[in-house]
């Protein structure tokens, strides 16, 4: 190669240690072990537009990912859940439950869907499953439903929720705290 001779290009990388959805934006991945696969749910900005999506991907391995159908689509503009936020999801005598935070006229309130093999998710008609009293909150935003098993109480417990701040009452942290709610 002469002294004159550009430079070769740098290689592009031939692996991805990442996930990256095909189009949009990824954001606050939810993970879920079952039956030695791992499901990610995340919610998913389109690139088109549009409201966040309950996005959905499985890998045995943790390298390689499968890209599936959208779990959880957003509720029709003006519904409770108009907009979609985080949550959790358990399994419970073989239907799986997705907890998630939805966004509509209301404020904020926690939402249920329900599924039996983690594909095909059906919305409880119940909706909202857990409100806010706003008697003792002063924001109605609040979200990130985290449903977990209690041993003591053998049972499972409703939704620990971040909120921004209870009413006359200090703030607790920079960032909110945790609080059980009772489901409706």
């Amino acid at each position: 190669m002469s002294a004159n001779a550009p430079s070769p290009a740098p290689s592009a990388p031939t692996a991805r240690v990442h996930y990256r959805p095909a189009d949009g934006w990824f954001g606050d991945a939810m993970p879920f072990y079952w039956n030695g696969v791992y499901h990610i749910f995340y919610l998913k900005l389109p690139a088109a537009g549009g409201g966040l999506t309950w996005s959905h991907i499985a890998s045995s391995d943790l390298v390689h990912w499968e890209e599936l159908p959208d779990a959880i689509r957003p509720g029709k503009p003006g519904s409770i859940d108009g907009g979609l936020l985080t949550g959790s999801i358990i399994e419970r005598e073989g239907i799986f439950h997705a907890f998630y935070g939805g966004a509509g006229p209301r404020g904020q309130v926690i939402c249920r869907a329900t599924s039996r093999d983690l594909m095909t998710w059906a919305k409880d008609p119940a909706n909202p499953v857990v409100v806010l009293d706003l008697t003792l909150y002063e924001s109605p935003h609040w979200r990130d439903a985290h449903v977990f098993w209690n041993p003591e109480a053998r049972a499972y417990w409703p939704p620990q929720l971040r909120y921004e701040r209870q009413l006359h009452q200090p703030v607790p942290g920079a960032d909110g705290t945790m609080e059980r709610a009772r489901q409706r």
